[in-house]
């Protein structure tokens, strides 16, 4: 039985406050540097226990946002990443797809990516005993959005999806320009000392690169599918027969053209002289997205993917004289639109299996064309960004409307 130490309601205010208190500490030489970057066991002494659940019913790129937001953290407070998704916790093997007694299986976090789960991991064991459903309820009892517990010499800091997004995002915009980035890096794990070097210098020179590209280029190659799910993904690609070089344009309207994006759809009708809403429809159209693609220069075959498969489909047939050929990555499956607006398994399967299979056709394309004022935008810049030989580099990102300046990667 575990012996508990104190348990502390962590404020973030304590976290990024003026004092000395930071949650990195920067090494001394280089050869702490070099130390932590060869650094391969994980420290279970010091665990970030993360309770994806509460977001479970969100769309994939919101929950696959939230992870890379988790992944931060983890770093930021250089600690171990654990994720406890009670869904897979009580089997032996991953689990997705539809069964009478598992009706909600087709999404989830752990039911998608590979992530470091509390079944598996190398430090579950240093875990204090509880199970899910008191996690939940000692985090839950707090107004704050992060609980500290120590047991067992092992300190635990636990946070859940809505929690991490709700304060931690904005403190972390706020202190950005203060981050140790050195050492954040470090804390990743798995590191080269060129990436290493790279953030020393533009942190020692205040070089104009952006560190934020420095690090989705590092978080990028942790965010991968299941592996069981990896060959059927495969198998829908192949139907496709992608060529080597194509153009992919990804145009999310529904539910954001209320919410995030309505002041990015009114800008753009403004800045074409259309002020009164009932002149012009309520989202960007297709045209100002294939404005942004260069004839003789980009590949001519132009895949999209969109919750609007019906208005685009429309808007394919207006235009004359065009250079492109258009496939709508709709037209070839099942189902479009959120999957949690479908009440059948099986049909979220499918919309499951259809949004990740729309999310490598845009992340493999030579050139990519959308916002980032959603969650699709923003994950499919993360994962289009890598290290080359000496930098980070995106690979050809560009925007149809709206603000161009690159937001953080889980924001």
């Amino acid at each position: 039985m575990a012996t508990f130490a104190f348990i502390s309601i962590i404020s973030l205010q304590f976290f990024f406050s003026e004092t000395n208190v930071s949650p990195i500490i920067r090494p001394q030489t280089s050869k702490d540097i070099d130390s932590l970057a060869k650094a391969s066991r994980p420290d279970c002494s010091q665990l970030f226990l993360y309770l994806p659940h509460d977001i479970s019913n969100n769309g994939i790129c919101s929950q696959l946002q939230n992870y890379i937001l988790a992944l931060h953290v983890a770093a930021t407070f250089h600690r171990t990443l654990i994720v406890w998704d009670p869904v897979t916790e009580s089997t032996t093997r991953p689990i997705f797809g539809c069964s009478p007694d598992a009706e909600h299986l087709s999404t989830g976090l752990s039911q998608i990516l590979d992530v470091p789960s509390s079944r598996s991991h190398a430090c579950a064991s240093a875990l204090c005993p509880f199970n899910h459903s008191e996690w939940t309820r000692l985090l839950s009892s707090s107004t704050n959005d992060f609980v500290n517990l120590t047991c067992d010499d092992v300190s635990v800091m636990v946070s859940g999806g809505r929690r991490l997004r709700r304060q931690y995002l904005q403190r972390l915009h706020e202190t950005s320009q203060q981050m140790n980035y050195t050492q954040w890096v470090s804390s990743i794990g798995g590191v080269t000392s060129t990436q290493i070097d790279w953030f020393q210098q533009i942190q020692e020179h205040q070089q104009d690169d952006d560190p934020w590209l420095g690090v989705a280029a590092l978080l990028a190659p942790r965010i991968q599918w299941q592996p069981f799910l990896q060959p059927l993904i495969a198998h829908h690609l192949q139907t496709f027969n992608l060529p080597q070089s194509y153009t992919a344009l990804h145009i999310r309207r529904g539910d954001k053209l209320k919410r995030e994006a309505a002041a990015m759809v009114r800008n753009y009708w403004a800045s074409r002289g259309e002020t009164d809403p009932r002149n012009h429809p309520n989202y960007i159209p297709l045209e100002a997205y294939v404005a942004q693609l260069h004839p003789g220069q980009d590949p001519s075959l132009v895949y999209i993917a969109t919750d609007d498969p019906v208005t685009i489909r429309d808007e394919i047939e207006q235009l004359t004289a065009t250079p492109w050929t258009f496939h709508l990555l709709a037209n070839q499956r099942l189902q479009s639109g959120h999957m949690n607006t479908e009440p059948d398994c099986h049909a979220r399967y499918n919309m499951t299996i259809d949004a990740i299979v729309d999310l490598e056709v845009m992340i493999r394309s030579q050139v990519f064309v959308g916002e980032l004022n959603s969650n699709w935008g923003r994950f499919i810049h993360t994962k289009r960004t890598e290290f080359n030989s000496t930098k980070p580099i995106l690979r050809d990102f560009r925007i149809a409307a709206g603000d161009n300046h690159t937001r953080y990667l889980g924001q």
